[in-house]
């Protein structure tokens, strides 16, 4: 890999793209760290995406054999605005948990290499995943295996908060497990904590206020749907409902959860993460979250900036992607799922009476462990949540 001082004006890497077994081309991004990063790459076909309002996605295979997924806005979608802004605001997130928890804790989101949103079809890529999801491997899953995925879904979901971020697309095809921790896909639908909601996701992954599109983000959300993935992967029967699972007192794995309201339909009814964390008895890494009028606010005032001026001049409105997804979709772990989880019923599990059993907790416990941009590119910007500087702020 090249770094380079500056991109060449005159040329576009998101032009004649070429497909697997084909003459290779050249594409540029910038490295979470802000960096130009020059490669030669072979693309596979255009995959849908589905839930990822106007966004196309295909493999990628970078010079040394780096296999990614890339996302990206093409030309016949460049004049959606909303779903420039949504690509936009999915990259600002990747960015914010990328370098607050990058190199900092054992990863366990789908890593962000980089972005690009200065060429004729604005692209994120990340790697692609080597986990396969729930969805796929439910039925697989011991009770001692099931306690410590519910362990690691209850911490992504407090670094998460700590964060900023609610990622609002948590369900049994974007949360993957390799047999030891629990990864989540990528956060290209993931909005700022306390910002407006957005209708947004299916019953009964999504929280039910998200999915009315009612109130301000809660990281409180993402907790309602890790609650959902686990009762379904234990072998409940969500009924596609707003309403908790009426039989959440015969799994007693589920104690943790159900006893401190992790199911309430209303997110100032659910625990904290942390509350969580504590009730499983997991240590918790993220530390107390950020306070209001923190050390962090002039970054997050100079991101607002930035973006409000790239949008006066493409002359959006600054309007956000437009609420819902796609029919179901899904399919191997390289591959973009549909975010908006499968319908109730789309896939089974164990048999309930295998994951009624056993003690309440986890099982098996959980493993605590000056900005540049390129003309109106992101560049070395933080993302939503203000981490402005290289590796977050603790």
């Amino acid at each position: 890999m090249t770094q380079h001082p500056g991109q060449d004006p005159g040329h576009d890497p998101g032009r004649h793209p070429a497909r697997d077994g084909g003459p290779q081309d050249e594409v540029e991004f910038f490295t979470p760290d802000g960096e130009l990063a020059r490669h030669r790459a072979r693309y596979g076909p255009d995959r849908r995406a589905p839930g990822r309002a106007g966004l196309a996605a295909r493999p990628v295979v970078l010079d040394g054999g780096w296999k990614l997924l890339q996302y990206r806005l093409p030309l016949s979608a460049r004049g959606d605005r909303r779903a420039y802004a949504a690509l936009e605001r999915g990259i600002g997130a990747a960015l914010t948990v990328e370098r607050a928890y990058g190199a900092r804790t054992p990863r366990r989101f789908t890593r962000l290499v980089g972005q690009n949103l200065d060429v004729s079809e604005p692209f994120v890529l990340f790697e692609r995943p080597r986990a396969a999801p729930l969805a796929q491997r439910g039925e697989e899953l011991g009770i001692e295996e099931l306690g410590r995925v519910m362990a690691e879904l209850a911490l992504v979901v407090r670094l998460l908060e700590r964060a900023g971020v609610v990622h609002r697309a948590i369900s049994p095809e974007t949360v993957l497990w390799d047999g030891e921790q629990v990864y989540v896909r990528e956060l290209l639908n993931a909005m700022p904590a306390h910002s407006a909601r957005e209708a947004f996701g299916r019953l009964p992954w999504a929280a039910p206020e998200q999915y009315r599109g009612t109130g301000r983000c809660d990281p409180r959300d993402d907790l309602w749907s890790a609650a959902m993935v686990m009762y379904h992967v234990m072998g409940g029967r969500p009924d596609g409902t707003a309403a908790p699972p009426p039989d959440l007192d015969t799994y007693n794995q589920l104690a943790a959860l159900r006893d401190s309201g992790a199911f309430a339909p209303l997110a100032a009814d659910r625990p904290s993460p942390a509350t969580v964390l504590d009730r499983l008895g997991v240590p918790d890494p993220a530390g107390p979250a950020a306070r209001p009028g923190d050390e962090l606010d002039a970054g997050r005032a100079e991101y607002a900036g930035h973006l409000a001026d790239k949008r006066r001049f493409l002359g959006g409105d600054g309007h956000t992607a437009p609420s819902g997804g796609d029919p179901p979709g899904g399919g191997p772990a390289d591959l973009p799922p549909d975010v908006t989880g499968p319908a109730p019923g789309a896939w089974s599990t164990r048999s309930s009476e295998g994951a009624r059993g056993g003690s309440p907790g986890t099982g098996g416990g959980g493993r605590a462990r000056s900005p540049r941009r390129t003309g109106l590119g992101l560049g070395r910007l933080g993302g939503f949540g203000g981490f402005g500087r290289k590796g977050g702020d603790r």
